[in-house]
């Protein structure tokens, strides 16, 4: 297992080789795996990265749906954190379906860190590339990895 993903990190890492280093970064997760994203952000933040959503309530005159959709267009980076809790919500759906359209389109580089094994559940997902990371520490390390590339 550790031979193929360090193969297909690789491979995801000169997916996005001729691209310059990403500068704004979305993180899209299911709010079960908080204990995830809370040291990949803070990797991030020590990168030099902007992270461009966060806990933050959204302004009164916005939804949190239009929030998140301007951070996703904004993105250099969107990584998405991969579990049966973001299978299971629509919201995170939305999320990786406009990741997705931007991916394909060019307009953003796209990791996905499965994070407990689950299928790829979206059709234009189960193609795309998903890298296995079972620990916090397993996708500080994996997006590590994918930065110093």
């Amino acid at each position: 297992m550790k031979i193929a993903n360090a193969m297909l990190t690789d491979y995801v890492r000169d997916l996005g080789a001729s691209a310059r280093r990403p500068r704004t970064v979305f993180i899209s997760r299911a709010r079960a795996d908080i204990r995830f994203a809370r040291p990949l952000e803070a990797l991030l933040k020590t990168s030099q990265l902007r992270l461009i959503f966060d806990e933050v309530a959204p302004p009164s005159d916005r939804t949190i749906q239009s929030v998140i959709k301007d951070a996703i267009e904004a993105a250099d980076l969107i990584i998405v954190l991969w579990s049966r809790a973001y299978a299971a919500s629509k919201y995170c759906f939305d999320e990786l379906d406009m990741a997705l359209q931007r991916h394909q389109a060019g307009a953003v580089r796209l990791w996905i860190l499965n994070l407990d094994n689950s299928d790829l559940v979206p059709p234009r997902a189960r193609g795309f590339p998903s890298l296995a990371a079972d620990s916090p520490e397993a996708v500080v390390e994996m997006v590590r990895k994918l930065l110093d590339g």
